[in-house]
């Protein structure tokens, strides 16, 4: 069992095609071991919390945002929420100026909790990616769930929708140089993807965008070392790295 570490909202900010503010998440408050210590499994980690049906999130500016999930394990990482995610939907209401009126997209987006946020915090347009169709139709639940308008189109409430979404295939015409803000959280514990992942932001987003990426980091892969490797992976790929605080 372990906690996340300590980090601070700064590191990093990416010029050129993306603008990215990188953090690791920080310590938890007291009570909040039951989220926040995860025993690892095959293929992923779980907390006591991700063994519920569901979560009710109660933000400042969002109202109450009900997450159902399901049971993680390998090849199920995206049904519940993870700590990163939590941390970064935090983060944006403390910031709701990077995502209201912006163009959003999520990769990676599990139960699409901080893509609800950003919709909730007056973002124009959200887009709920994944590469797993189960993890989108619970995705689209949660949008149901947490209805914020109406719309005809499958998978959308008028501000919110989802779509599949490979990381270093060919990215559609529609979606390049398409969004304002890419969210990711907690996707760097598979070094494998960093590429792919890197490649694929590079498509979505527009030449002022940026990129916030979430990183609890877990026993095999701290999250410093996770963002220090990605940004040697990344940097490579067109997006451009130099230090401030956010």
């Amino acid at each position: 069992m372990r906690n996340a570490r300590i980090g601070r909202v700064d590191v990093a900010r990416w010029t050129a095609f993306a603008v990215s503010v990188l953090f690791s998440t920080r310590a938890p408050a007291a009570g909040d071991d039951r989220c926040w210590s995860e025993e690892p499994i095959p293929g992923a980690y779980v907390s006591a919390c991700m063994a519920d049906s569901s979560r009710r999130f109660a933000f400042a500016g969002t109202g109450t945002l009900i997450i159902e999930q399901g049971s993680v394990g390998p090849g199920s990482t995206g049904a519940a929420v993870w700590r990163a995610g939590e941390f970064m939907a935090g983060y944006l209401v403390a910031n709701p100026s990077l995502v209201r009126g912006k163009r959003v997209i999520e990769l990676g987006c599990g139960t699409g909790l901080c893509g609800l946020v950003a919709a909730r915090l007056g973002a124009s347009r959200v887009l709920l990616t994944d590469g797993s169709d189960t993890v989108l139709e619970r995705a689209r639940r949660n949008i149901a769930l947490n209805r914020l308008g109406s719309s005809s189109a499958p998978g959308s409430d008028g501000t919110l929708s989802t779509r599949t979404l490979l990381w270093g295939g060919l990215v559609a015409e529609e979606l390049r140089s398409e969004f304002d803000v890419v969210l990711a959280s907690d996707v760097l514990y598979f070094t494998g993807a960093w590429r792919p992942l890197s490649e694929t932001v590079h498509e979505l987003l527009s030449p002022t965008g940026q990129l916030l990426l979430a990183e609890a980091g877990h026993d095999h892969l701290p999250a410093g070392v996770a963002l220090a490797g990605f940004r040697s992976v990344a940097e490579p790929c067109g997006l451009r790295f130099y230090e401030g605080v956010t």
